[in-house]
């Protein structure tokens, strides 16, 4: 199961992640005419996923 959260700034909650120890799994992706997603392990090993809504990505 993939957790999903809505992000206001994507690059921004992945220096966050790693600030606070959590490992980024998978880099900021566009998903085009939707948005950014990146893909986080957190402290405990749960997989978390942020997205950042934005129709102009390409």
């Amino acid at each position: 199961m993939e957790c999903t959260f809505g992000v206001e700034n994507i690059d921004e909650t992945i220096e966050k992640v790693k600030a606070y120890g959590g490992h980024v799994l998978m880099q900021k992706t566009a998903i085009p005419y939707v948005g950014y997603i990146a893909k986080f392990l957190d402290t405990e090993g749960n997989l978390i996923c942020g997205m950042q809504y934005d129709n102009s990505a390409r």
